[in-house]
């Protein structure tokens, strides 16, 4: 028979929504105490976290962490996702750097103005322009610098835009004595705006100290008893919200405490423990792992008042990956470096996990067998990376080599105020075909990043790195999500607020019947701000009022009309 500590009641309310694991800890392959099992620097706070933020023992994904090596794995697939830290172990979130996948502060406050007391009145709008493009000659540590300098800016923006649309949790029970209560009403919070951020995936991470109990564990009860009032608070903020079946929570830690009390009446390092995750949609009302018995010399993992563990942390992230979405083999993989050290039927599915799980593993003749149902998510057909030409910076002269349906006539750079053609009988009108499920996929940059979401929740924003790319032509194609046929009828490009010189200059319009048939020109044309000389630019935060017949008056844009 097992239990739960009286001072955390609420897991024995919610047990049928919560999984322990047990004898679980950062493990390389299994062992026994017959093994060499003295690698690394065990029982050491920092060694430990790193390990457990790595979860790639023989360095296999360098300087990355368990949960942006998934949140890469997710974006591959075209999902939209957050790493968010809330001093927690960052390095957790690091992915891969060809993802470009930001790691964004949570604030456990509300934001306020940087500049409260004015002596430059643009000095906001200075800071991002010395922290901007870089130049040839900039040092390393310059650079870096200035990137992280950029990437506090836009949060901080970001966060004064949200704050600005009144997305917030208003009634939550705060309690300011609380380092964790405030820690979970910062996510949220910062979840609530997960649509205005133009987000599907998110993932945080969140640390709370106090349990390295050396001296006593008389602090025990009241740590547990905080974070059962706290946890409780968030569950019904996430039910208020609507989402608490789609959010699972993982409670875990570098290693457990030692199986005897020390001579201080508490305990000292150990090296496995118990864990545990709770969601409205986990597969709960169980223990999985084997609990080690007896906790004494006589068990073959037992090692100098520790236990050696037999569940490695892979076994929980393969099935909580795989009900994110990342179920392809190879994918979690690259996710669990360290996977192929264990037998693959070991590993906890997201079925073992989860209520909606997709994915099983069975033994079939001797040898394990993985394979998931079906679950489509949008776009539902895989994009291609074409047109394979990049867009001309200026309209051309010359005939396109289209079908004999549609005529082969330049866009006109003084579009009407509404296309001339009907649309098929079973067609409908749309203010914007490109949305935030839409690929996306630049040229022309020497890198470039998508975590950016924009204000009205339509489509993203996108960062191109164009340091010394003086003569290589830039741009970003966008291919629509949907899988009926979607007919173009005009480009409309809003002015940005970096400058005219980062403005785009031209559009390339391609179709296609078939996601397998080659692309074809349709039409191309310059775009022409009409007042780049008082560009009216929107601040951030307000939305722009552009409508399928016609733009937003208000601000400076330039669009491009396509033949019917």
């Amino acid at each position: 028979e097992f239990g739960v500590h009286s001072s955390f009641s609420l897991l024995a309310d919610l047990y049928n929504q919560t999984i322990f694991f047990a004898n679980i800890g950062t493990l390389n392959k299994p062992l026994t105490r017959h093994d060499d099992w003295k690698t690394g620097s065990l029982f050491a706070h920092n060694a430990m976290q790193y390990q457990l933020a790595r979860g790639d023992p023989y360095d296999e994904a360098p300087d990355t962490g368990v949960f942006g090596r998934l949140l890469d794995m997710l974006q591959k697939q075209g999902h939209h996702t957050s790493a968010n830290n809330l001093n927690g172990e960052k390095q957790m979130l690091q992915g891969f750097p060809e993802y470009l996948n930001t790691i964004h502060e949570v604030a456990l406050s509300a934001p306020t103005d940087l500049n409260q007391y004015p002596t430059v009145t643009d000095l906001y709008d200075v800071a991002k322009n010395l922290n901007g493009v870089g130049e040839l000659g900039n040092s390393f540590f310059g650079e870096a610098w200035s990137e992280s300098v950029s990437a506090a800016l836009f949060e901080q923006e970001q966060s004064m835009a949200i704050a600005a649309a009144g997305i917030e949790v208003t009634d939550y029970p705060l309690n300011g004595e609380s380092r964790l209560s405030k820690g979970l009403n910062a996510i949220a919070n910062h979840m609530l705006s997960r649509d205005f951020r133009n987000v599907n995936r998110d993932i945080y991470v969140l640390r709370e100290g106090g349990f390295d109990m050396h001296k006593s564990s008389e602090g025990l009860a009241p740590a547990f008893a905080d974070m059962n009032t706290e946890l409780g608070k968030f569950i019904n903020e996430m039910k208020r919200q609507g989402i608490w079946e789609d959010v699972a929570i993982v409670f875990g830690s570098e290693f457990g405490r030692g199986i005897h009390m020390n001579s201080n009446t508490g305990t000292d390092h150990g090296w496995s423990g118990h864990s545990f995750i709770i969601g409205g949609g986990v597969n709960g009302g169980k223990i999985l792992g084997e609990y080690p018995h007896p906790l004494n010399s006589a068990h073959v993992q037992y090692v100098k008042g520790r236990m050696i563990p037999t569940t490695p942390h892979e076994y929980v992230w393969n099935g909580v990956a795989q009900w994110l979405g990342v179920r392809d083999e190879s994918d979690l993989d690259r996710v669990l470096p360290n996977r192929k050290s264990f037998s693959r039927c070991d590993h906890f599915s997201d079925k073992d996990l989860f209520v909606d799980g997709a994915c099983d593993c069975t033994f079939v003749n001797g040898t394990c067998s993985c394979q998931c149902d079906v679950v489509t998510y949008p776009p539902t057909v895989t994009p291609t990376v074409s047109p394979s030409e990049l867009p001309s910076v200026e309209p051309t002269s010359h005939p396109s080599s289209l079908p004999s349906t549609i005529p082969s006539v330049s866009p006109t750079l003084n579009p009407t105020d509404s296309p001339t053609a009907d649309l098929p009988d079973d067609g409908i009108l749309v203010n914007n075909i490109i949305d935030a499920d839409g690929f996306h996929e630049p040229f022309g940059c020497n890198t470039w990043s998508r975590a950016w979401a924009s204000v009205d929740g339509s489509f993203e924003k996108f960062h191109c790195d164009r340091t010394n790319l003086y003569n290589v032509t830039a741009g970003q194609v966008f291919i629509p999500p949907y899988v009926q046929a979607t007919i173009a009828k005009k480009v409309r490009v809003y002015a940005g607020d970096a400058g005219t010189g980062l403005d785009p200059i031209g559009v390339t319009l391609e179709g296609r019947n078939s996601s397998e048939a080659e692309w074809e020109m349709i039409g191309l044309g310059a775009l022409e701000y009409s007042n780049n000389n008082a560009r009216n630019i929107r601040s951030s935060a307000v939305l722009i009022e552009s409508t399928y017949e016609s733009g937003d008056t208000n601000y400076t844009f330039a669009e491009v009309s396509f033949p019917s």
